[in-house]
């Protein structure tokens, strides 16, 4: 029988970081599992370590786990000797977007400005930065360009439909139809396990009694709430993410008798 080893997909805002911080609570980063993403990678390259193409198989067979938005169905090229078991964590659409944009109007509100340049739709960003910082929300003109620019987005509404589609091209199967949520489906119904963020816990303790860890301890968000889900939905108007609702619909129910199966 093969060694497994398990590689995660982490879908931004859907809470890949609180297993990554499990995962280096307990496990040795570099040996034991690899944080396959941009932060991790350049980690690697700092402290004079391998990627994961110029490892030797004896130093890949020491890992258990791969996490990571770099994580795709190439990941497991690397290990053609164990048995690769992918898993993700999806999350309810709009509260993924919600968290999206919280998160980064969090890190401007603390002075990192370079964000500034990551968001181009805000129109006086000295009126913008004010109204963040003193009335603790976003002015309404900016969250209306905020949405106009997500419809210029590769994959909008629909983000983690597309971008499992991206990843994961050769696990989306021939009988899958034209729907990007048929397409999703066909590529997770071959995943190990497909969590979801409102279960982290039972899906973070499945994780941990695969790989024999202690129990899982939540790792909080510290992004300020300045937009709601409620707003955010009002400037939807007829293009909510219908593909992305129904793919965490179908896995929510899911995730509900896998994980009965892995107690």
């Amino acid at each position: 029988m093969k060694k497994p080893i398990y590689l995660i997909y982490h879908i931004p805002k859907t809470g890949g970081d609180s297993v990554i911080s499990f995962f280096q609570s307990h496990l040795d980063e570099d040996r034991d599992f690899i944080f396959y993403s941009a932060k991790g990678l350049q980690r690697l390259k700092m402290a004079g370590r391998p990627s994961l193409e110029e490892r030797e198989v004896t130093d890949l067979n020491r890992i258990k786990a791969v996490i990571g938005h770099e994580v795709t169905h190439r990941t497991a090229t690397f290990f053609t000797n164990r048995d690769c078991r992918f898993s993700t964590i999806l999350r309810e659409p709009v509260a993924r977007l919600t968290s999206e944009l919280n998160y980064a109007l969090t890190q401007i509100a603390k002075g990192r400005h370079d964000f500034f340049s990551q968001l181009p739709w805000v129109r006086d960003r000295e009126a913008f930065h004010t109204t963040l910082t003193t009335e603790g929300r976003l002015p309404e003109s900016d969250l209306r360009a905020y949405v106009n620019t997500l419809r210029q987005r590769p994959g909008w509404p629909d983000f983690q439909c597309f971008w499992l589609t991206v990843c994961f091209p050769s696990l989306a199967g021939h009988t899958a139809g034209d729907h990007p949520s048929e397409r999703a489906k066909a590529i997770l119904d071959r995943f190990w396990l497909v969590g979801t963020t409102n279960r982290i816990e039972k899906y973070a303790a499945i994780l941990g009694k695969a790989l024999d860890l202690p129990k899982f301890e939540h790792h909080t968000n510290k992004s300020t709430k300045y937009v709601s889900q409620t707003e955010l939905k009002a400037h939807f108007k007829n293009e909510m993410p219908a593909h992305d609702r129904i793919l965490f619909d179908y896995f929510a129910q899911r995730f509900e008798k896998a994980s009965i199966r892995f107690q």
